[in-house]
């Protein structure tokens, strides 16, 4: 049994480390395990949150939002995303204005769609133009 209260903590540790260097760190005494321990959890714990964050911010940029607020990253830490997203600011949402934002979700999904849908019908006229000036040359 281990001399900390957090083993699992120590266990992790453990494992970072080659076998000379886990003999070592058994051999230190209790003080020096602690300080090598809690520096270990600061760093885990420091590179999690970063990763976390990093992640989070991609996530808002691929919802369109690319300078998130703090307080936009904590509410996808406490899983209240949607709530944030679809909340405004001066009043509370309804199930009725949620389908009506939905709705114009949806017709702007559509207009990007034609735009789309044209631009690939010009992108194709311009496509048999160069080939038949290809063709001549």
């Amino acid at each position: 049994m281990g001399l900390f209260d957090n083993i699992n903590l120590e266990t992790e540790y453990l494992r970072t480390l080659s076998v000379k260097k886990r003999k070592a760190y058994k051999e230190k005494p209790v003080s020096v395990k602690k300080e090598l321990l809690n520096q270990f959890k600061y760093e885990t714990e420091t590179f999690n949150n970063k990763a976390s964050h990093d992640i989070i911010k991609r996530f808002l940029e691929s919802k369109g939002i690319y300078e998130p607020t703090e307080k936009m990253i904590s509410a996808i830490g406490n899983r209240e995303l949607d709530n944030f997203i679809y909340q405004t600011p001066n009043s509370a949402e309804t199930p009725s204005s949620k389908l009506e934002q939905q709705d114009k979700v949806n017709l702007q999904n559509e207009k990007i769609i034609k735009q789309n849908e044209e631009i690939i019908h010009q992108n194709k006229k311009i496509i048999k133009l160069l080939t038949k000036i290809s063709e001549k040359s």
